[in-house]
């Protein structure tokens, strides 16, 4: 613990550290905006928290992007309100949505590792490893929402509802990346 923490503080003492911790700390504070935009549909809310992921996989650095979730779920975690509806639950990842979010910082990073392996991506590749980021979330969140419903049940609340928006979340992700890029 104590080597992290050195490697931490040597990081943090050149600019570059420290602009560094901005972009996973202002990652992390985007998700938690993200999180509160919430349409109950089941079990499992809509948020926009996997457009947030979307969105941290395509523009950050693949580690970085990764970090900012991982900083999120930190502070969840701690019981900070960052969770769907200024939600406080140290105990999220045991629930419901709980394999949602243990997707999150995974997803975020196949995203912007897929991103950076060309050096110019298609709009089609892009597509491709925002739907990949949603298939790591769906398997991991449907995975640990069957332990609750069973498993045909979570299929039918876990993903059939959310097929359309992470559609819709996916190509407007994308399109904008493209058109900002």
């Amino acid at each position: 613990m104590s080597e992290i923490v050195l490697l931490m503080s040597r990081q943090l003492k050149s600019a570059e550290g420290w602009n560094i911790a901005m972009q996973v700390v202002l990652g992390s504070l985007f998700l938690a905006l993200c999180s509160q935009v919430r349409i109950d549909v089941g079990p499992v809310p809509i948020t926009f928290q996997t457009l947030g992921v979307f969105v941290l996989g395509m523009w950050m650095e693949p580690k970085r992007a990764a970090g900012a979730v991982l900083l999120y779920l930190i502070e969840a975690t701690l019981g900070l309100p960052v969770l769907a509806g200024w939600g406080c639950n140290p105990l999220c990842f045991l629930g419901v949505s709980g394999g949602y979010l243990l997707s999150f910082p995974c997803a975020a990073y196949v995203i912007g590792r897929m991103r950076v392996m060309r050096s110019c991506p298609s709009f089609l590749w892009l597509l491709i490893s925002v739907f990949l980021g949603q298939v790591i979330i769906y398997v991991f969140g449907v995975s640990q929402l069957s332990l609750f419903l069973g498993w045909e049940r979570a299929v039918q609340c876990g993903i059939v509802p959310f097929l359309l928006p992470a559609l819709i979340k996916s190509v407007c992700v994308t399109s904008i990346y493209k058109v900002l890029r």
